[in-house]
């Protein structure tokens, strides 16, 4: 049995970190590709993001690796009669699958972390690099070219030289809407990306602003802030908190709605009062409550982040669960087809429902472990598929 054991489990390895590594290296260069062509960012800022990718890259490549490494390997075993063989020394094919199952737990572990480091850390890190990057990108057009324009044309910014600290000399600028234009004898760019959106912030001394024809002299300090979502360049902040850290953002999320459901029973019962009900049309009014609605919303989305950090790392076990059965119920030694036909429930079932289970949970409509639903049928369909073996 250790010697099935190390066959099984050697066998296996192979081929799945041979896949991983080709799968990922595959997706990486897409994903640099996608970023320098399509989204217009240069190639050293690209490559800048690709540490802060990998958690989320492992946790898309490590399942179907997995499934790969499974059904190849049980495929070559249904075409070499392995399978057969064991089955006439007494050995049920169940305890051949046994190995792969117990290391594709231990790999769905793995997962697990590389999903929670990949939608908290890693977004926000990509977040971070990209909006630094901005700012270099920002500083490096007006070193060469002395002018820098948002691609909607809001902001026209010139500087007559940048320092190598990155202090603009003799800046002007120019603000579309509403129509502002101001000069300044010196300035720094500063972006603070913990804002959402990020926010440009643009430093001035010795300000001169036109403002519809009228002159206003600013000596002191003053800061323009513009959100990046406004650029091309910018990047969104959209991320789930680290498990670690669920309960304490649960509680915060918590006690700001209590604040703000106190608030809305306050001024509504104060509105009753005074009889002022034309209050109640105001768009302020409805913004309160769609203030509380959001916090709704991003307490379900805090809420949902370890059940989906579990759920979507061990699809790992579960893709082998189905994969493993199936490549031998067909027998088949065409490794290609004994993927494609195990990969096609991960694809039509799976996926969907995994889709489904998040929109349910984040809207609130069912509780977060919901997104276990598409693990559970692929579990199912693996239990029904070795009974088929068992039996015949």
């Amino acid at each position: 049995m250790k010697i099935l054991t190390r066959y099984v489990l050697s066998q296996f390895l192979t081929i799945f970190f041979t896949v991983l590594t080709v799968l990922s290296s595959g997706i990486i260069v897409i994903f640099i590709s996608q970023a320098t062509i399509k989204k217009g960012l240069p190639l050293y800022l690209a490559l800048r993001l690709v540490p802060s990718s990998i958690p989320n890259l492992l946790s898309i490549s490590m399942p179907v690796s997995c499934l790969m490494g499974g059904t190849f390997f049980y495929a070559k075993m249904v075409g070499s009669n392995e399978i057969i063989a064991l089955k006439a020394m007494g050995t049920p094919p169940w305890k051949a699958f046994m190995p792969v199952w117990i290391a594709t737990i231990l790999l769905s572990c793995v997962a697990v972390l590389c999903n929670d480091l990949g939608f908290s850390w890693g977004q926000k890190e990509m977040t971070r690099v990209l909006v630094s990057g901005t700012e270099e990108m920002i500083l490096g057009k007006l070193a060469a070219d002395g002018k820098f324009s948002d691609p909607q044309n809001n902001i026209v910014l010139n500087a007559r030289e940048v320092t190598k600290s990155g202090e603009l000399k003799q800046v002007k600028f120019t603000v579309n809407n509403p129509p502002v234009q101001g000069e300044a004898e010196s300035g720094r760019l500063d972006v603070n990306f913990e804002a959402n959106p990020p926010v440009l912030r643009i430093e001035l001394n010795g300000l001169l602003l036109d403002t519809n024809g009228t002159m206003v002299m600013q000596r002191e300090k003053t800061v323009q802030e513009i959100p990046l979502d406004q650029f091309a360049l910018g990047g969104g902040t959209s991320h789930y908190p680290p498990m670690k850290e669920v309960k304490s953002v649960l509680a915060n999320i918590r006690a700001e709605q209590e604040k703000r459901r106190r608030e809305n029973a306050a001024q509504t019962a104060f509105a009753l009062i005074k009889g002022d009900y034309a209050a109640w049309q105001e768009p302020s009014w409805g913004q309160r409550w769609d203030d509380e609605e959001w916090q709704k919303y991003v307490y379900n989305r805090a809420n949902l982040a370890t059940p989906r950090s579990f759920a979507a790392g061990f699809t790992c076990f579960f893709f082998t669960w189905v994969g493993i059965p199936l490549a031998v119920w067909l027998k088949c030694s065409d490794y290609t087809t004994s993927f494609f036909v195990s990969f096609l429930p991960t694809l039509i079932v799976y996926y969907p429902l995994l889709m489904f289970g998040y929109s349910c949970a984040k809207s609130g409509i069912a509780p977060p472990e919901i997104c276990w639903i598409g693990n559970l049928v692929l579990g199912l369909i693996g239990f029904w598929i070795l009974k088929k073996i068992h039996k015949h």
